[in-house]
């Protein structure tokens, strides 16, 4: 997995746009074809609103938000599908991430289809 997988699966805005800006490539997917996009969206099971971390405190749903924006910003596509024909809004929708939800659903595809 990419760092900038690994960045967007944890929903760590600055490190994914810090990536994007040394040219990591938006669109890289994993064996799964899941890109960037579909992992900031699901988020990590240790920023999910339903885990509990080693704090004892559970993370605060939607918390890939500014992952998922900075992504969108790349012009990475939100209508891509992974291995299973999923989007990133059902990833979303699954982990019950309402305002990431939302936000990739006012996403139209992009127009190259890429």
């Amino acid at each position: 997995m990419t760092a900038l997988l690994q960045a967007a699966l944890r929903g760590n805005a600055a490190v994914v746009g810090m990536l994007l800006a040394a040219d990591a490539d938006p669109a890289v997917c994993d064996s799964w074809c899941r890109t960037a996009l579909h992992l900031a969206a699901g988020g990590y099971v240790e920023t999910d609103v339903s885990a509990v971390p080693d704090t004892g405190f559970p993370t605060a749903p939607n918390a890939n938000l500014a992952a998922v924006r900075i992504l969108l910003r790349a012009r990475v596509d939100p209508q891509a599908e992974d291995a299973e024909g999923r989007l990133p809004v059902e990833y979303a929708a699954a982990r019950s991430h309402t305002k990431v939800a939302a936000l990739l659903s006012e996403r139209p595809r992009r127009e190259d289809g890429a």
